[in-house]
This record gives C-alpha cells, structure tokens and sequence, in this order.
C-alpha cells in the first residue's frame, strides 16, 4: 500500500514520540525520591554505594538534573511550529540547550560511564552515546553560527534524538522486564540501542522523504 502524502503519517509519528518522550520524562522525575537521599537498595543506585561518595555522586546529581530539562527544552526547540512562532524564544532556548550539553550532560555522562552496569560493553556503549551527543550539538551549533539553519536543524535533530537514549533506555528496561530476560544479558546491549535506534530510524525517515512521492495514475 502507497501513501500519497506519507508527510501526514511522520508528523503523526513525530507527535506520538513527543508524548512518549514527555511521558518518560516525568516517569523519570518521579523517581527522585530514591535519590534524595540515595537508596543504595533499589533502582539505579542499588550497590553504588561503594563509589557513590568519592566523585559519582556529583556526575550523577548534575545528569538527573540537567537532563530532563534539556528533554523538554529540545520538544520545544524540535517543533516547527514553535520555531517558527517564537523564533526569539528558539533562539535564546538553543543557545541554553547547547551550553547546558557541553558542559553538564556530555561531561557527566562520560564520568557517569566509567562505572556502567555490567561493565565495559555498557560503558563503551554510553560514553559512545555522549561523544556523539558532543559531535552533533556542536555541528549544530557551528552551522547555526554560519546561518546554515538547514544543516543546523539536521545536525541538532541528530543530536536531540540521540539524548532520547535515556528515554529509549528505559522503554526497553520495561520491555525486557515483562519478558523476563536477564538484565545482564540485555543491558550491554541496551546501552547501544537505546541512542542508535532513534537515530537510525531518523536516517531511514529522511531517505524516505528526500525519495519523490509516485502517484497512481
């Protein structure tokens, strides 16, 4: 079956994600009662409690706070029709977005992943996901600098998505929970899933578009 306008399937697509991504964010925060103060007994800090308080416990407190602000911050930059209304808020918002991803997600992140559930692969797999978060926010904003806004959505999009991972990440937590398969197994695996999935479906979507649209005659 063809579509003759697919543009209105990506836009429903792109609104689904939205809900999904805002959804998983609050889900997110409302977790933060583990963490202040810490509960080594559950969660995300179960058995961290052996490094918690040498360095760990500033990377962490810095991504749980910074990220979900730059979760949401990135629907609104993302949108069309937000950048298009409000193009002084976008621009104000995106230069927030990009220093705050500089110089408190990428770093915390990387120190983050030196201590990654079930080891190396893991790790490799989330300092991987923020040296490509560091590459594509900073391609984005050199094309902005250059008023190559085509290149600057490209490339920002690259990077918005590729922050999604802490979403995905925790979809496929819930996924491979219900299934019951073994956390050891599936969360090296995760850790790479969770960023380059969304960013290959991005590339797949935008090879699709770029294609001309064949209507029956």
């Amino acid at each position: 079956m063809q579509f003759r306008n697919p543009e209105n399937l990506f836009q429903l697509l792109r609104w689904m994600a939205s809900g999904i991504c805002l959804t998983v964010t609050i889900g997110i925060i409302r977790q933060y009662h583990f963490y202040f103060p810490p509960d080594f007994g559950v969660g995300f800090l179960l058995d961290r409690h052996l490094y918690f308080w040498q360095w760990y416990w500033l990377a962490f407190y810095i991504h749980i706070i910074v990220t979900p602000l730059t979760l949401v911050n990135g629907l609104f930059l993302t949108n069309d029709r937000s950048r298009s209304r409000y193009q002084g808020a976008h621009k104000i918002l995106g230069r927030v977005q990009v220093f705050t991803i500089l110089l408190f997600v990428v770093p915390s992140g990387l120190m983050m992943s030196l201590h990654a559930s079930s080891g190396f692969v893991a790790g490799a797999g989330f300092a991987s996901q923020a040296l490509a978060l560091f590459i594509f926010t900073s391609l984005g904003w050199n094309y902005a600098v250059r008023k190559q806004f085509d290149f600057h959505r490209r490339w920002m999009l690259r990077g918005f998505l590729t922050l999604c991972g802490a979403i995905v990440l925790r979809l496929l937590a819930v996924i491979t929970d219900q299934a019951g398969w073994s956390q050891e197994t599936c969360y090296p695996i995760a850790a790479w899933i969770c960023w380059l999935l969304p960013l290959g479906s991005y590339e797949i979507i935008r090879l699709i578009r770029s294609r001309p649209i064949l209507c029956p005659r």
